[in-house]
């Protein structure tokens, strides 16, 4: 065999190995057919705004009447204790809206929504990788605070060799025989195996800056509504490691020093890096759950500098992919 004849065949190789299908974990900031937001926040003092956005823009007729770039989006609602709600809206091609929480679900006042892509006349689950969204956290009097954006699973059910499995736009309908939604690799994409907070301050009065005082918020969902143990592994600004072992049932919202103590001003000042950012002591986190328990969360980081304040938040990034399922009530 020649030598160029071996360096084109290394080359192929190697594209073969690059343009290998990546692993099926949820999308950031793409449009797909199921959103998961893990707040909404209707507490006394607080709101939240969700936005979902309809991105087909297609208006050619389907055999119902119905046009390509319709849907209906389906809302279930979960409380902190996994209780269910649900309700819904029909978009239209290039369509949006934007519901506050309160009205929307006025069953609940915090927890996760869900939002799924369904056939307008079937109205079952089908395949539209088209949803974007958006959630916006305010106060009562609508002063915004933080945003983030859900995160997204695309529908990869394409089994379409049945009629009756696809609806009269041609879209794939999705099971729903097992009364579950199933992120699994095969109905939609499966749900992240490690969660990371890449930053946070430590709680707390800074002991050299009387007039500086830093918090947090942490909103976490599990797909279980009962005993997710959450394993939290954590570093401070110079690789010093902590961990422990976080119990709740289906929703968690709180500070992380409810977690772990160990994310304070004054625990993370040990073998801290005080060249670092003005000596403010800061750290990261690695979070996972059980094997068939699925979460997903957002942060937000609060401080106070003498009269001054500031809120700012995000969702979490991810690695990894583990299967995990949410019962489907309605």
């Amino acid at each position: 065999m020649s030598k160029k004849y071996v360096g084109v065949l290394a080359c192929v190789l190697a594209l073969g190995v690059l343009s290998a299908p990546a692993m099926a974990q949820p999308l950031h900031s793409q449009p797909a057919s199921l959103l998961i937001f893990p707040l909404y926040n209707s507490t006394a003092g607080n709101n939240t705004l969700l936005t979902v956005t309809n991105t087909n823009e297609d208006e050619n007729s389907c055999d119902n009447g119905f046009r390509q770039g319709d849907i209906q989006v389906h809302y279930i609602y979960f409380s902190e204790t996994c209780a269910e709600t649900d309700t819904q809206e029909d978009l239209t091609p290039a369509d949006t809206i934007t519901v506050l929480a309160r009205g929307h679900n006025p069953n609940f006042e915090k927890g996760y929504l869900v939002v799924e892509a369904r056939d307008p006349e079937q109205l079952v689950p089908t395949q539209f990788d088209f949803l974007i969204g958006s959630a916006i956290v305010v106060n009562s009097e609508f002063d915004f605070q933080w945003a983030y954006t859900p995160y997204a699973f695309e529908a990869l059910f394409t089994d379409t060799t049945q009629s009756t499995m696809n609806d009269d736009c041609g879209r794939p309908i999705l099971d729903m025989d097992n009364g579950q939604i199933d992120f699994d690799g095969m109905e939609y994409n499966e749900f992240p195996e490690t969660l990371y907070l890449d930053h946070f301050f430590g709680e707390g009065t800074d002991d050299d800056r009387p007039g500086v005082t830093f918090g947090n918020m942490i909103f976490l969902m599990s797909t279980q509504p009962e005993d997710t143990n959450l394993s939290v592994l954590g570093w401070n600004n110079n690789e010093r490691r902590f961990s422990r072992t976080f119990p709740f049932d289906c929703y968690f919202m709180g500070t992380l020093g409810e977690i772990t103590q160990a994310v304070t001003q004054a625990n993370l000042a040990t073998d801290a890096d005080t060249a670092e950012l003005l000596g403010i002591n800061y750290g990261w986190l690695r979070l996972r759950s059980q094997a068939n328990h699925g979460i997903l969360g957002v942060f937000s980081h609060t401080a106070a500098i003498g009269a001054d304040s500031f809120v700012a938040g995000r969702e979490l990034q991810y690695s990894g992919t583990k299967t995990a399922s949410i019962p489907r009530l309605f």
